[in-house]
C-alpha cells in the first residue's frame, strides 16, 4: 500500500508512506519466518528454522 501511494498520492518522504512501507516489511518477517515456518513441516523453508529458535 505504502508502494502504490508514493510519489502518486503522496512524496516518497511522507511519513505515511514511510510507515507503511516499514511495517509492511517487519510484519512479512515475523510472519513467514517467526510464525508461519517453524510450525509446518517444509522441505526448503525459506529460511532455516534453529537460528529463529529461543533458547530454552
Amino acid at each position: 500500500m505504502g508502494l502504490s501511494q508514493a510519489g502518486s498520492i503522496y512524496p516518497w518522504h511522507s511519513p505515511r508512506v514511510i510507515v507503511t512501507v516499514v511495517l509492511g516489511f517487519f510484519s512479512l518477517i515475523a510472519f513467514s519466518f517467526a510464525l508461519y515456518e517453524p510450525h509446518l513441516p517444509l522441505k526448503e523453508p525459506l529460511a532455516p528454522v534453529p537460528p529463529f529458535k529461543i533458547m530454552q
